[in-house]
């Protein structure tokens, strides 16, 4: 049995995706710290010691008030171009209902996650991030 405790983020501002995710993540021996926008996750992140996997949401509040006077905000993609350069962020998941794949590829994430996702694709990039972990 792996004892070794994950460490995600997760930056949703739907509160349904989020208590979905949080249990799965739960039940696969992660903790866990949820954010609802990517400007408050890049604000108390900047001093994160270490993350596993951290899932994104592409378009966080702040992405729908950029169209708007508050351009001051980070978008999810912004975010994940921030972590993705941050060494202790192992790997960075972006989340979306809409097709990013070329958004997510140039922030340079390591993957994307359609929405809605099952519990088998969420199940499966997790345990999949377990066996790419190094050992702590």
């Amino acid at each position: 049995m792996d004892e070794r405790k994950y460490v995600a983020v997760i930056v949703e501002d739907d509160l349904h995706v989020a208590a979905f995710m949080e249990s799965v993540l739960q039940n696969q021996g992660y903790h866990f710290i949820h954010y609802s926008d990517a400007t408050q996750a890049e604000r108390e992140l900047r001093d994160f010691p270490s993350c596993d996997i951290a899932f994104i949401d592409a378009c966080s509040p702040t992405h729908l008030r950029r169209k708007t006077a508050d351009v001051s905000g980070y978008t999810g993609i912004d975010l994940a171009a921030h972590l993705n350069n941050n060494p202790n962020v192992r790997r960075v998941i972006v989340m979306s209902g809409y097709d990013l794949a070329s958004d997510v590829i140039i922030a340079g994430a390591g993957g994307f996650l359609r929405k809605p996702f099952s519990l088998e694709q969420l199940t499966r990039i997790l345990e999949t991030n377990k066996r790419m972990a190094p050992e702590r």
